[in-house]
């Protein structure tokens, strides 16, 4: 658990949280330290609504604007939990 991921420890990096669901996708990305939340998004906020939200390609997005999110606050490398189907 001392291993280093691009000069961060393991416990140091933070944490995304990603819940498919039928009916949507959350992505959520907390700090380690502070067990703050840094980002969320989800299909919704992205600008999808009612039956698109359902979609693969909704999913996919959402979890391509997080990554843009991550970046654009310095943050390149996470660990990452999935919850759900897909």
């Amino acid at each position: 658990y001392k291993e280093l991921f691009n000069g961060i420890p393991f416990y140091d990096l933070p944490m995304v949280y990603i819940k498919a669901t039928k009916n949507n996708t959350l992505v959520q990305a907390i700090d380690p330290k502070t067990r703050g939340v840094i980002m969320y998004t989800s299909c919704r906020l992205e600008g999808f609504k009612n039956a698109r939200k359902k979609t693969n390609i909704a999913g996919q997005t959402t979890g391509v604007a997080a990554g843009q999110r991550l970046v654009r606050r310095g943050i390149r490398t996470v660990r990452v939990q999935v919850k759900g189907i897909g």
